[in-house]
């Protein structure tokens, strides 16, 4: 099957944790993820604001700044020269997995090159709106495990989209 397939690339979940481990945040996460009343919606949405605050005030290291708008610059060259808008969409490591996480991340469309860094930094904060939090929570899932990578990808004029998985994802091991 030949399906094409839009230029992009990935910042890691070992980013994001360098992001958060410069900025010096994760024990103030961890904390204030495992203290937050889910039941409290007045408390779940302050706790969900002070987090997203966090991670959107904090400084993308300056290597990782680097290689995310070389690699943009490297795939706009493969792609012609011309300055390409992007998606930044979330890919956290339980997404689709173990649970639906289905349109609890934010996905950034249309984004221009000097815009890739902020919007990087919105889709991270959005694994901590008071509905992620409260469904991660409800399902069991800690902090820890809520690393998040991120997909850069070039738009493209469609009339269609959609995912298909190579493995059954409840059951990768299997051929």
């Amino acid at each position: 099957m030949d399906l094409p397939v839009p230029p992009g690339f990935v910042v890691t979940t070992y980013a994001y944790q360098s992001f958060v481990r410069e900025n010096r945040i994760q024990d103030l996460l961890n904390e204030m993820a495992n203290k937050v009343d889910i039941g409290n919606y007045d408390e779940l949405t302050v706790t969900s604001q002070e987090m997203q605050k966090l991670i959107r005030e904090g400084q993308i290291p300056r290597v990782l700044e680097t290689e995310i708008l070389d690699e943009y610059n490297a795939m706009t060259q493969r792609e012609g020269g011309k300055n390409l808008m992007v998606s930044v969409r979330s890919s956290a490591i339980h997404e689709d997995i173990m649970a639906s996480f289905a349109g609890q991340y934010k996905t950034a469309l249309n984004v221009p090159a000097d815009k890739i860094l902020g919007q990087y930094k919105n889709v991270l904060s959005s694994q901590f709106t008071p509905r992620s939090l409260s469904y991660y929570k409800d399902k069991g899932f800690n902090i820890q495990e809520m690393a998040m990578a991120v997909g850069v990808i070039a738009m493209v004029p469609a009339k269609a989209s959609g995912i298909i998985y190579s493995r059954d994802p409840a059951n990768p091991q299997e051929a």
